[in-house]
């Protein structure tokens, strides 16, 4: 956490004082417009954000934990500043440190995806259709597309990168801009990328907070086609997931 340091006993003791005082009556509201008294603790109240302002935390604070930490980070930083709600403040960010690299440089989930799911859950009970809508894109927008107003490094390469896989996701821009995946322009791309997607959560969670329809997210044609077959309802039965399968099995679309 930035600026204090909390340890394992004071920070489930804060934890605890909170929920007390839930039981006992007190009133956070959240999008339901329900007490916690009445709800429980979760979800955490929401209020709306500023979206560059978000972005520009998320920079900010990358180098200090790197893609997960940043886009969790910059969200909960956004909600401290509001002062509605003290569990905010006892939030150790430290805990997302391991998702850099898709999670600790495995290439799976890409850290600034898992974070944004992980804030995004933690405020709102329709998290999956946000979720989806969030993931959805990310894998079809030209990436990054945020800019500080003082970059550390300039960059200009953009690539789609059609999954959510970090090990995807680095590669497709490594192989636009012609830089390696341990170059310094390879991180200031996810320094950006987090402050992007940390962007369009708050932009997402706005939208929802405001009333505002969010979309049921449809996987692309391809998608549907295979899973048709490989899919839980399909002849194969072997198969669930969302993401482009095309991408490491090409020629499928041709048949098995």
């Amino acid at each position: 956490m930035l600026g204090k340091t909390v340890s394992r006993r004071e920070f489930f003791g804060e934890v605890g004082k909170l929920a007390t005082g839930a039981a006992l009556g007190v009133t956070l509201v959240g999008f339901e417009g329900r007490s916690k008294a009445e709800e429980g603790t979760w979800p955490w109240p929401y209020v709306q954000l500023d979206v560059e302002a978000v972005k520009a935390k998320a920079y900010e604070i990358f180098p200090k934990g790197h893609c997960m930490y940043a886009t969790f980070g910059a969200l909960i930083l956004s909600m401290r500043e509001k002062g509605i709600d003290e569990r905010y403040k006892i939030l150790p960010l430290e805990m997302m440190e391991y998702g850099k690299g898709g999670l600790m440089g495995w290439g799976t989930l890409c850290g600034v995806l898992n974070g944004a799911a992980a804030f995004i859950t933690l405020v709102s009970r329709d998290y999956g259709k946000l979720i989806d809508q969030l993931v959805g894109w990310y894998v079809e927008t030209p990436l990054p597309i945020y800019r500080p107003a003082n970059p550390k490094i300039e960059i200009k390469a953009q690539s789609i990168a059609g999954s959510p896989l970090c090990h995807v996701s680095v590669t497709k821009w490594c192989e636009v801009s012609g830089f390696g995946s341990k170059s310094p322009q390879r991180a200031e791309r996810c320094r950006r990328l987090a402050a992007d997607v940390a962007g369009k959560a708050a932009e997402l969670l706005n939208m929802a907070l405001a009333g505002k329809a969010i979309p049921p997210w449809s996987p692309s044609e391809s998608v549907k086609g295979c899973l048709k077959c490989h899919g839980p309802k399909g002849e194969v039965k072997d198969v669930f997931g969302k993401m482009e399968c095309l991408m490491c099995h090409p020629g499928m679309e041709k048949g098995h």
